[in-house]
């Protein structure tokens, strides 16, 4: 029979009640790759778990990660199961995201053999990732015996990239248990810590290490990158220290932005006071997102908005979505500031729509200069065009397809017509802080906020003191304040052009 008569009659026979152990196990060992993925679907794991766990083989992912999903609900402490696992990473299975969470999504996962196996082989610069991935895993889970097994697998004499990955992965995973120890300082340095002395004092050599590697202006960015988690577990001033360090205008715009990000969790006042002094070290995406972290609360967006208008910083540089909230807050001297620095939007829509329409039709605008206007008016923070800007908003591919009034219509009137996944929300935690941009993702513990910049941001469930949207578009009303009639012509050319 062909193989697709064979996959036909295991699932007649399966629907009649007629399918044994045997003819699986028969299909098991088929060499054809649709009838061993209609196989393993129908193989009992318990029955058939030494047969499938031989299937778990690098020439194949696609039936290792089948097999893997299949084998889930079992209680997986057979060492064979290790082996496999094991041998199906190094082979180049820890390269596979799907391959990762299929092991990740085991009722009793085996991540912590897994990442001390690979420890142990000696060849964990590869696997930065995974290690950083399965470690944070087994800490939200709060498997003492497994953290304590991996750290002291670790060298802590020498801090490297696997001490370094595994430790940030603690430090991800920790907020995320059911468990009272949400930090590494809290459970470093608060009472009766679950884990050994020795597995403390491995953490402690790894941060210790990440704070002078980040402060180390000889070691390159990735590296450099690589701990920025890590620092932000000490205190205050250390990270404000580093920070400093990272805002030497001869960094570049990855470690700027890290510091930025570094920074935005700690008290507003502090941070937008730090950002202003050194505003002029800063490179441009650094001071979008800085902007950002000092516009998101009334009394540090205050601070900011008084330096716009003692003209040391530019006013045009206040992303739209912010000035729309600004001018809008309940605070009088707060929305009067907030109108005068950019201005009241114009509710009349269509006339103002007309009124564009017509100085279009008037004037031929200039791609070269369009360019500069779509930079100008943050378009380039929530669109990616000709290679250009952050992929948050809708794509710009088929733009130059629509007529000239729908344009303006969405540019100028964007709440006309608003798909739900482009809805703005309006996100406040518990410490006050205010974020917006649209949802990326969403589970029951987590929602991933992805904000104008392309920088996401993930918060707990359990921080959030409220999350609201009025159903309005990611992008503003009041473009009009930023782009002149003749700019919109100009932006318009840019934006149709081949």
């Amino acid at each position: 029979a062909s193989a697709a008569g064979r996959v036909h009659a295991l699932w007649t026979l399966k629907g009649s009640g007629a399918l044994d152990n045997r003819l699986v196990s028969q299909a098991l060992s088929d060499s054809n790759q649709g009838v061993l993925e209609n196989a393993i679907a129908l193989a009992d794991p318990q029955i058939h778990r030494k047969q499938l766990l031989t299937m778990v083989d690098p020439v194949s992912l696609r039936l290792s990660y089948l097999v893997i999903l299949r084998l889930g609900d079992l209680e997986q402490s057979d060492p064979a199961w290790i082996d496999s696992y094991l041998a199906l990473l190094k082979a180049g299975g820890a390269e596979d995201s799907w391959i990762r969470k299929a092991m990740l999504s085991a009722r009793d996962p085996l991540t912590a053999s897994l990442v001390v196996g690979l420890l142990e082989s000696g060849q964990t610069g590869q696997y930065a990732d995974l290690l950083e991935e399965f470690t944070a895993e087994v800490a939200a889970r709060g498997d003492w015996s497994g953290l304590n097994h991996i750290l002291q697998s670790l060298d802590s004499g020498d801090p490297g990239l696997p001490e370094i990955s595994v430790v940030a992965g603690l430090s991800e995973g920790l907020p995320h248990g059911q468990h009272a120890w949400k930090t590494i300082a809290v459970l470093t340095e608060g009472p009766n810590s679950p884990l050994q002395s020795s597995s403390l004092a491995v953490i402690h050599s790894v941060v210790d290490a990440a704070v002078a590697i980040a402060s180390n202006s000889t070691k390159d960015d990735f590296e450099r990158l690589a701990v920025i988690p890590l620092v932000e577990e000490r205190s205050m001033t250390e990270v404000f220290g580093v920070a400093k360090i990272l805002m030497d205008q001869s960094a570049g715009p990855e470690l700027q932005s890290a510091a930025v990000r570094m920074l935005s969790g700690f008290n507003n006042m502090r941070t937008t006071e730090f950002f202003l002094e050194h505003w002029h070290a800063m490179g441009l995406t650094a001071r979008q997102e800085a902007i950002e972290v000092m516009a998101s609360k009334e009394n540090s967006a205050m601070l900011l908005m008084n330096r716009m208008k003692a003209g040391e910083i530019n006013p045009a540089l206040m992303p739209p979505f912010r000035r729309w909230w600004l001018t809008r807050r309940r605070a009088p001297e707060t929305m009067d500031l907030a109108q005068e620095l950019f201005g009241k939007a114009d509710d009349d829509r269509s006339s103002l729509i007309s009124k564009y329409k017509t100085t279009l039709q008037e004037y031929s605008g200039s791609a070269e200069r369009g360019k500069e206007v779509f930079s100008k008016a943050a378009c380039i923070t929530c669109h990616r065009f000709n290679e250009e800007g952050a992929d948050v908003g809708p794509t710009l591919a088929d733009i130059r397809f629509k007529p000239t009034e729908a344009l303006l219509t969405d540019i100028l009137d964007p709440n006309r017509a608003v798909e739900g996944r482009w809805a703005l929300y309006q996100v406040e935690t518990k410490d006050g802080s205010t974020l917006t941009g649209i949802i990326a993702n969403e589970s029951s513990s987590t929602i991933e906020l992805r904000l104008p910049g392309g920088h996401s941001e993930k918060i707990s469930r359990s921080q959030l003191k409220s999350m609201e949207t009025e159903g309005i578009s990611l992008m503003p009303v009041g473009l009009e304040n930023t782009v002149s009639p003749a700019e919109m012509a100009d932006l318009i050319a840019y934006l149709t052009s081949s």
